[in-house]
């Protein structure tokens, strides 16, 4: 533990662990994000109705090409405020255990 971070441990289903790997990718998934311009209209995002209602995380990882390894239990990673685009694109192919 350090000074200056807070740390959140996460439980990830057995069946889910091949999903999670060191090239993954977590943000708040803390419900709804609004965006309003004058010629824009208006914009809004959401993850889903439970992550509206209790908010949460959500995490992403990287095609095959950069999928990375399987992480091992207690492995840490870095919270990100908000998901990037780049992000959405991620499809890979991992097979469940």
């Amino acid at each position: 533990p350090k000074t200056n971070a807070v740390f959140i441990q996460v439980n990830i289903e057995k069946r889910y662990a091949p999903l999670v790997r060191d090239n993954s990718r977590f943000w708040k998934a803390s419900g709804l994000r609004m965006e309003a311009s004058l010629f824009g209209g208006l914009q809004v995002e959401t993850e889903s109705v439970e992550a509206l209602l209790s908010g949460g995380l959500a995490f992403a990882t990287p095609a095959s090409d950069q999928l990375g390894n399987r992480v091992s239990n207690n492995h840490t990673f870095e919270l990100s405020q908000k998901m990037e685009p780049v992000w959405a694109k991620w499809i890979p192919e991992i097979a469940l255990d």
